[in-house]
């Protein structure tokens, strides 16, 4: 749709923390993988990481990330 722009509920994004929790990782290796591209990241206006959860889907499961 023309002039649309992609919106997310608070509910479909999760912090850093919520990601290493849920994949039992530490926040060092969530870093990790959004710098070696295996898990895209969103950045907040204060900069901070959220990370879609179909992504953390994908990476947990093996599949492509979505760009």
């Amino acid at each position: 749709m023309p002039g649309s722009t992609d919106t997310y509920s608070p509910d479909d994004l999760l912090t850093a923390s919520e990601v290493a929790q849920l994949a039992n990782i530490s926040k060092a290796t969530v870093g990790r993988a959004v710098k070696s591209g295996r898990l895209t990241a969103l950045r907040t206006p204060g900069g901070h990481f959220r990370f879609r959860r179909s992504d953390v889907d994908a990476m947990l499961t093996g599949k492509p990330v979505s760009a």
